[in-house]
């Protein structure tokens, strides 16, 4: 089919879309299809690459170099509320006040968390400038405690929400790539326990430098580097993977008794918190500079993942002023010291190890017996470890062997069973508990 032929066709997209038919030559169709939306384009590559014998792919290249070095920006603004700095300098101490006093009017919560809430919402607006993007956990014990409440203020107040609860893994790369919002998600733990692409990202934007991932793209499936790198908060009840945990900061809620008063959400005063995301933005263009430059003093109890998680507060902290240093201080141990009395699972079992060891008075156990103490407590997780099962002799041995720990052939007396020495777990009590 000739050229003169296919100008003839209206060029129409699976949805049944038909575009005008094309009236120019190759070069001006190029430019035609650069001045659309991005939606728009979508409808119609496809067609139009068959139209001109060509791969979707090499039409991409094409319209994107053509496309108004403005385009991205109206597609943004089309995506977020437009907000302008603030016409005057913002004081960081009056501001993160400011913050604050908006989360304990609507949200029930110990200290410690309005504070790591209110540095947070500053953080994403100065994430630009920091080297970590550690993850806002809203978690409770059961329901009804002010989860939803809580990433609600958090989004709106936040810089470029998305609210990424029903998403999937590509769409949430590609958006994160295309606009670095602040993403919210709901009901996160169940909504990640059957998303393994999406967890893949939640980790991989942690850190800036290595805020990558690698996705076949395309119709001709070539790897692509898609940048992750923005802020992200989540709430919900159930267990979180230690992978996620690790790079979170946790924001734990109560349920709101009688005499504890609140007000609602639905009554925010929204050209308020407009007022305040204007300030937030006029304070990071101020401190900028700073914010790139300082390197704060972060508490030495610290374990070295939480000093990359806590950074980027202790920075916006450090500018606003002496008090707000040291109600960070204060928060970021507090949360810490309840986060370590959670310990993870293989810590766990080698602080129970070393216990039932010292109870016995024993130098080497046998596989069984050290089951078998473990089992003891209904209330310890070994109970119904392995899919409703007591812990087995093999699973121990898998959650031992990352501790480089083995079983073999023990004696006691004249028997000879598989077991375990103490002298073998010396080197892991010793840098894990």
């Amino acid at each position: 089919m000739s050229i003169q032929e296919k100008q003839t066709n209206g060029i129409k997209s699976q949805s049944g879309y038909e575009a005008e038919p094309f009236q120019g030559d190759f070069e001006e169709e190029i430019q035609r299809l650069a001045q659309l939306k991005i939606e728009e384009y979508e409808l119609q590559r496809k067609q139009t690459a068959k139209l001109f014998d060509i791969r979707p792919q090499v039409l991409d290249k094409l319209v994107e170099k053509r496309r108004p070095k403005h385009q991205m920006k109206q597609n943004e603004d089309e995506w977020f509320e437009k907000v302008e700095p603030f016409s005057e300098p913002v004081n960081g101490r009056d501001l993160l006040n400011e913050i604050n006093a908006q989360v304990k009017k609507y949200i029930v919560c110990d200290e410690s968390v309005a504070i790591a809430a209110t540095l947070w919402i500053l953080f994403t607006w100065a994430i630009d400038h920091m080297n970590f993007a550690p993850i806002a956990c809203i978690t409770a014990p059961e329901k009804r405690c002010g989860k939803t409440q809580l990433l609600t203020l958090i989004g709106e107040l936040s810089k470029k929400n998305i609210s990424a609860s029903n998403i999937t893994s590509a769409a949430l790369y590609r958006t994160i790539d295309m606009y670095q919002p602040t993403l919210t998600i709901d009901e996160a733990d169940t909504f990640l326990s059957e998303q393994s692409g999406i967890r893949g990202v939640m980790n991989a934007g942690h850190s800036r430098e290595n805020a990558f991932v690698i996705r076949c793209d395309g119709e001709d499936n070539h790897p692509k580097r898609f940048n992750v790198w923005c802020a992200k908060a989540i709430s919900g009840i159930g267990h979180l993977s230690e992978t996620l945990r690790d790079r979170s900061i946790i924001l734990e809620l109560r349920r709101k008794v009688k005499n504890e008063s609140i007000e609602s959400l639905r009554y925010r005063d929204k050209e308020y918190w407009k007022l305040i995301k204007r300030k937030c933005l006029r304070w990071v263009n101020d401190n900028q500079d700073l914010l790139r430059a300082i390197k704060p003093v972060l508490p030495e109890c610290l374990n070295d993942r939480a000093k990359d998680n806590w950074e980027g507060l202790f920075k916006i902290a450090a500018i606003a002023g002496e008090d707000w240093l040291e109600r960070v201080e204060f928060t970021a141990i507090s949360i810490q010291r309840s986060e370590e009395d959670n310990l993870n699972l293989n810590e766990q079992l080698l602080l129970d190890i070393h216990t039932i060891f010292k109870n016995k008075n024993a130098a080497k156990l046998w596989t069984q017996d050290i089951l078998s103490a473990l089992c003891e407590d209904e209330e310890k997780r070994w109970i119904d470890i392995c899919e409703g099962r007591k812990l087995s002799a093999r699973k121990l041995a898998t959650m031992l062997k990352g501790f480089k720990i083995s079983s073999h052939d023990i004696r006691i007396g004249d028997k000879v069973k598989k077991g375990y020495e103490l002298v073998q777990f010396t080197e892991a009590f010793e840098r894990y508990l």
